[in-house]
């Protein structure tokens, strides 16, 4: 009977642990999904040449959002 038991308390504390392995996990999941880039904070590393940088879709600087609004010639 001893070790059933032992057994059982085993089993609950691996699903325990499994369980909380897999929460932490979804929300990490979650995080890095839901993560938005806030570029206002760091300093500019194209010298305002917005079109070639990495971020410039995300870029909440004042010439980014200008330059997402300026038309690009030929497009309608």
């Amino acid at each position: 009977m001893m070790n059933k038991l032992k057994n059982r308390r085993d089993l609950f504390l691996t699903a325990g642990r499994g369980a909380c392995l897999g929460i932490l996990g979804v929300v990490a999941g979650i995080l890095t999904v839901n993560r938005q880039i806030d570029y206002t904070d760091q300093a500019c590393t194209h010298q305002g040449m917005c079109r070639g940088c990495g971020g410039f879709t995300d870029c909440r600087r004042p010439q980014a959002i200008s330059a997402r609004k300026v038309k690009e010639p030929g497009v309608k």
